[in-house]
């Protein structure tokens, strides 16, 4: 077979198999080069080829030893060099799957030239007999054959043409795709490394709805898919799913689990429904309410997929206002009392000590017999008052009593208190978001 022939069919041969190993060998320009060159490689035998005039003292020494078709076009050759070039790939190249490419193109010339009158020699240098595809002489190919090879060329080059979507996307990609169901979407979903974006078509009643979106999650009867910003899961109850198309989006994606802590409702609107929010878990020291499925429910729980909006409210608080004991106002004004009918006392002593001592002055400085007589008749009508005692030990009594009403108030206000902090909705649990690179 030419070396046209070997080109254009090592590419075909090796992205259709390549497809089936989940090999695009379309990804990369330098795949191609690695399959030209593997795909022509077996007749580096022959000085006349391409290979051979690239390579010429090797493919003359190569020629001159073994001659043409043999150990170059054998299983030995096949393996023991894609073992070489995989050692060289793990080395050098990890990235890039030299091993694979190289494996399969030059499989492909080896099993085309066995369809060739001649064959190749297989088993060589074990067995020298030549392995033909088909056994009958009549339907190889003839090498050189003008007619012959143009036919094989152009068929090589329909079937690469056709087959280009099935070597891009992979042979398991177009299976899944072909059937266009949710089992088979499953499937694509499992063994994709990015995302998958998903056009499908869904029946309800007689109305038809397209759309499209990036697959989230899926199994056999059901897919999640972000459309926007918005979490989207097919098909509802009354839908049914007529066809679902894969595509990959080259997007990578992952899912971040994040613990928090006693937070509060604008903490969580604020630092966390911000994100695509795939899962969420909260617990709470109080009862909240929250909206779903256009009804109100309160609980101390609450467990979500796929969340596109949450609507959450704290349940007012019903503690009471402390109020303080009011006997220690009564008591305050018992006090009051006292100390006003002792201050009474105190200025009645006042007056009545300032009345003695200012009619005993006028007696002392009287200056004639006649006043001093006028002054002592009333000086004999007047006593001296005695300093009144005062008796504090019931104002003390009650000053205690107070005191003591006031320290349980304290400890009722810290309890009170406590209450009130308890009585502030807190929310703890985990979330878990989408993040798309």
């Amino acid at each position: 077979m030419t070396a046209p022939n070997h080109l254009v069919g090592g590419f075909t041969f090796t992205g259709v198999f390549g497809s089936i190993m989940g090999l695009n060998i379309l990804s990369d320009w330098k795949y191609i080069v690695v399959i030209g060159f593997a795909a022509l490689l077996p007749d580096i035998d022959h000085t006349k080829s391409i290979i051979g005039k690239m390579f010429f003292p090797l493919a003359k020494f190569l020629n001159q030893r073994y001659g043409h078709r043999t150990i170059t076009h054998s299983l030995f050759f096949l393996i023991s060099t894609s073992l070489l070039v995989s050692a060289i790939q793990n080395a050098f190249f990890p990235s890039i799957p030299l091993a694979k490419l190289y494996f399969l193109a030059l499989l492909s010339h080896l099993i085309f030239d066995m369809m060739t009158v001649q064959g190749v020699p297989l088993f060589y240098p074990f067995l020298k007999n030549s392995c033909v595809i088909p056994g009958n002489p009549y339907m190889r190919l003839r090498t050189g054959d003008l007619r012959s090879e143009s036919i094989v060329l152009c068929f090589f080059i329909v079937s690469a043409f056709f087959m280009k979507p099935l070597i891009k996307n992979g042979f398991w990609t177009s299976y899944n795709r072909l059937f266009g169901s949710l089992k088979h979407l499953k499937s694509e979903f499992n063994k994709s490394d990015d995302m998958l974006l998903v056009n499908y078509s869904i029946q309800e009643g007689s109305e038809l709805i397209v759309g499209s979106g990036l697959c989230v999650d899926t199994d056999e009867s059901k897919m999640t898919l972000l459309e926007g910003e918005s979490f989207v899961t097919l098909p509802k109850s009354n839908q049914i799913v007529k066809e679902v198309i894969p595509n990959h989006s080259g997007q990578n994606f992952r899912f971040e689990k994040v613990h928090f802590s006693e937070i509060d409702i604008d903490s969580l609107f604020t630092e966390i429904l911000q994100y695509r929010i795939t899962a969420i878990d909260i617990y709470a020291n109080n009862k909240f309410r929250y909206k779903t499925n256009g009804r109100w429910k309160d609980s101390k729980t609450l467990k979500l997929k796929y969340l596109n909006n949450l609507n959450i409210e704290e349940i007012p608080n019903q503690l009471k206002s402390f109020q303080r004991n009011p006997v220690i106002e009564k008591l305050k004004y018992q006090i009051i009392g006292l100390q006003e009918d002792q201050n009474l006392i105190v200025q009645k002593y006042k007056a009545a000590k300032s009345e003695y001592d200012s009619a005993k002055k006028k007696y002392q400085g009287a200056t004639n017999d006649i006043e001093r007589e006028i002054y002592y008749e009333q000086n004999s009508k007047l006593k001296e008052p005695s300093t009144p005692t005062i008796d504090n030990s019931k104002i003390k009594e009650l000053e205690i009593k107070i005191k003591e009403l006031q320290y349980e108030d304290r400890l009722k206000l810290d309890e009170y208190q406590s209450k009130i902090t308890d009585a502030e909705l807190k929310l703890s649990g985990f979330y878990e978001r989408i993040i798309i690179e």
